[in-house]
């Protein structure tokens, strides 16, 4: 079960479990925005506009590699980063 008092709602995306290779939109992400994450030193900056609720990638994905949300493989990335 995932604990979501435990979650840090600080700027327009949220981790929603350590292990993650994405965060999720809570708002609209505007392209061009940089932003930090929950992770100390791990900064963003959005390629696209990102609609409230999709994933962002927090790092390089190669081609096939799981793409985790909820330490859970929800696809696999379809394209090579």
């Amino acid at each position: 079960m995932i604990e979501t008092s435990e979650k840090r709602l600080m700027g327009p995306v949220i981790r929603l479990h350590p292990n993650d290779n994405v965060v999720v939109a809570r708002v609209d992400v505007p392209l061009g925005l940089a932003f930090e994450t929950d992770v100390a030193g791990e900064r963003i900056t959005s390629k696209s506009q990102v609609t409230a609720g999709y994933k962002i990638a927090t790092r390089k994905i190669l081609k096939g590699e799981p793409i985790l949300k909820y330490s859970v493989t929800v696809g696999f990335a379809r394209f090579g980063a």
